[in-house]
Formats: structure tokens, C-alpha cells, sequence
């Protein structure tokens, strides 16, 4: 049971901390800047996911007779309050840079309870994210030498101005002001890409991609829905066991 609603929480969360998140930045970007633009340039890099593919999962996904209706023990109507319901929170950018959420859940940098002794998905990210950055670093800095070519970079100011208000992107950074532009340095911009960079490659594919395929999707150990009622006693027999597991066609299904 633990592990049917596992794969369903793991779905979701990936579907809207990354895809909601960064396929809304991308088209921010879209809709200001010039395909010219290395920023550009380099989010179109970034951005695995295009939004035509948006519109084809909207009908795949959350239509009816859909793969949540057909799959999981959620209909798409249940799927689709669960995104609204978790997107204020783990759609908001900036609260959701790695170090900035786990700090914020007192998995590291606590300061009550102990220190973890192990944390395998935080070793592993940081050291991608931090390579990540270092690459961002050095792009940004060979484009933008100065700060000043920053604060004047009509694109630069016009995607941010539109991500924060017409786009709708949660804690994106830089929001105008009283209906003026807030000016960003070149430390904000890497951030800021090298999140983008994270989201739609450490995030997406751990949570989508490898695991899923290798472990947490797989049967008959993660079953996306259980088929009889829950037993209410323990020891339960082999028979039972199999019964709660999807037949042949939705195992098929799944797969």
C-alpha cells in the first residue's frame, strides 16, 4: 500500500515541481526574447519537455477513460485537485532551490533534532547541481562581463517582468514593483538558470525516469492501484496477495 501510493505522490510531484514550473518559465521566455539570445538559447537546451507535449499529456493523462482512470486508484478528477492542491508550494521557484527546500525541511542545516547520518538523493544531487552551477557561472559571466550589461538588457528585463506577472510564476525573482521593473544582478541569473537546468534534468529524471523504471515502478512490487480490499487481519495467505494485484490486461497496462 505504501508503495501504490508512493508511485502516484512521486508522479504528481514530479508533474508539477518540474514540468508546471519550468514549461512556464520557458514560454515566459518565449513570448520576450529572441531565439537569438544565448539565455535563450540555452533554455531551449534546458527544456526537454515542449509544450506540445503539455497538450498531449492533458489528453492522455486527465481526460476520461484517461491513464489515471484506467491506472491508478485516482481518477483524473482526484489527479487534477491533487496538482492544485500542492502546486502553491512546490511550484514556488525560488523556495524550491535545492539547498533552499531541504534546508526548509530540516533535512539539512537543521538546527533541532540530529543530523542525518545518510542522505543518498542529497549527495548525489548537490554534486550535479554544483556542477551545474559552475557551467552556469562561466556562461553567464562570458556573456554578461559586467553588471551593467545586466541591468540594460531589454530581453532579460522583459522575461522576468513577464514571468512574474503575466506568466503567474510563483517567487520567481526580480518581480516589478509598484508597476516598475526590479533590476537583477548576474548572481540572481544564475540561480535562477541553474534551477531551470536542475528541474528539468537532476529533479525530472530522478523522479521520472531511472527510479520509476528500476524500482518504483515496477510490479508486482508498486502497483498503481490496489484490485480487492484491504485485509484486516494479518497473515494474510498467497491467494489474497494476488488479489489485490492488477490482472493480466492492466498489469500490461501499467507496464
Amino acid at each position: 500500500m505504501f508503495n501504490e501510493n508512493d508511485i502516484f505522490h512521486a508522479q504528481m510531484f514530479h508533474l508539477v515541481a518540474s514540468h508546471d514550473v519550468a514549461e512556464i518559465v520557458h514560454q515566459a521566455a518565449m513570448r520576450t526574447m529572441s531565439d537569438e539570445h544565448p539565455v535563450m538559447v540555452l533554455l531551449e537546451r534546458c527544456a526537454s519537455f515542449p509544450p506540445s507535449q503539455s497538450v498531449q499529456s492533458l489528453t492522455i493523462l486527465f481526460s476520461d477513460g484517461g491513464s489515471f482512470d484506467r491506472a491508478f486508484f485516482v481518477t483524473h478528477y482526484g489527479a487534477g485537485q491533487f496538482v492544485a492542491d500542492i502546486y502553491p508550494t512546490v511550484g514556488a521557484f525560488q523556495a524550491n532551490y535545492l539547498a533552499t527546500d531541504l534546508t526548509a525541511r530540516g533535512l539539512i542545516n537543521s538546527t533541532f533534532g540530529p543530523e542525518l547520518k545518510h542522505f543518498p538523493f542529497y549527495d548525489d544531487a548537490k554534486v550535479l547541481r554544483d556542477g551545474i552551477f559552475e557551467f552556469i557561472t562561466t556562461f553567464v559571466n562570458a556573456y554578461y562581463p559586467t553588471e551593467a550589461l545586466v541591468a540594460t538588457d531589454p530581453e532579460l528585463a522583459a522575461w522576468f517582468a513577464e514571468a512574474s506577472t503575466f506568466a503567474q510564476v510563483i517567487d520567481f525573482p526580480c518581480a516589478p514593483k509598484d508597476g516598475k521593473p526590479t533590476l537583477c544582478d548576474r548572481a540572481t541569473l544564475i540561480e535562477v538558470l541553474t534551477h531551470m537546468a536542475y528541474l528539468t534534468g537532476v529533479q525530472h529524471h530522478a523522479l521520472n525516469t531511472g527510479d520509476p523504471v528500476y524500482s518504483s515502478g515496477t510490479l508486482p512490487f508498486h502497483p498503481t492501484a490496489l484490485y480487492a480490499p484491504l485485509p484486516t487481519t494479518k497473515n494474510i495467505t498467497s491467494a489474497q496477495l494476488v488479489s489485490l494485484m492488477p490482472p493480466p490486461s492492466d498489469a500490461l497496462f501499467q507496464i
